[in-house]
């Protein structure tokens, strides 16, 4: 049986909003966004988010290189997001 494993990577900004919360928002991937209550909770999110957008996507975008500093002057944070694309729901 051939396994195939079509694991994808894309920068992924966690904005802070009031109350603790965060925006999640893919650069690369208009329309791809979403918020968490939480920080930890938004690590998780970003991973559902990211396949969910990029499921029924004929065409991948290329992911943009992440930035040198991963945090932005807004207390936003830069992290790399990876989704294995044959195991999205």
């Amino acid at each position: 049986m051939h396994m195939q494993n079509d694991m994808v990577s894309y920068p992924a900004v966690l904005t802070p909003l009031e109350n603790d919360h965060f925006l999640i928002s893919f650069p690369d991937i208009p329309g791809a966004f979403a918020t968490a209550p939480c920080l930890s909770d938004a690590f998780s999110l970003a991973v559902d988010t990211l396949g969910s957008a990029l499921l029924d996507r004929p065409n991948l975008p290329l992911p943009s290189d992440p930035p040198k500093n991963q945090f932005g002057p807004d207390g936003s944070l830069t992290i790399l997001i990876s989704v294995d694309l044959t195991h999205v729901a």
